[in-house]
């Protein structure tokens, strides 16, 4: 067996009404119900996502391990300015505006989302995809 842990994974789903977890993060920064946070996200392609799959299948070195996948990191308020360029005309509420720490904290009981990413508060993550690359062959596609 093998296992793919994506990060938020964006891009275009295979039905309107996908309903994971990348998702509803997107679309609620869509419809401004997502503050953003001081925080870094890794982000990927879901069609890196799909080929990471395709090729743990296929790949006899890939059984039982498990991949990361990530191809890059960036923070909220980039990835929901680059929202708001590209889709503000079209009449969705992007927030670009951050978060002060004492407010995420509050919206934290609430939401359970912006709870898991409190603790790494103007950290940001990085992730080592270099067994993604040296065993699946994958190099990940910007996301800008």
């Amino acid at each position: 067996m093998t296992t793919i842990c994506p990060s938020l994974v964006v891009g275009k789903p295979l039905h309107a009404h996908a309903g994971f977890t990348s998702a509803e993060i997107v679309m609620k920064m869509f419809t401004g119900n997502f503050p953003i946070m001081y925080d870094k996200f890794g982000i990927v392609r879901v069609e890196d996502v799909s080929l990471a799959h395709l090729r743990a299948i296929t790949t006899p070195e890939a059984a039982g391990k498990r991949f990361i996948l990530s191809g890059e990191t960036m923070w909220l308020r980039d990835m929901a300015q680059n929202i708001f360029s590209e889709f503000n005309s079209l009449g969705y509420r992007v927030k670009t505006g951050e978060t002060s720490y004492a407010l995420t904290w509050i919206v934290s009981i609430f939401m359970k989302e912006v709870n898991s990413v409190l603790g790494l508060w103007g950290q940001g993550v990085y992730f080592d995809h270099s067994q993604v690359e040296k065993i699946l062959g994958i190099e990940f596609q910007s996301v800008s």
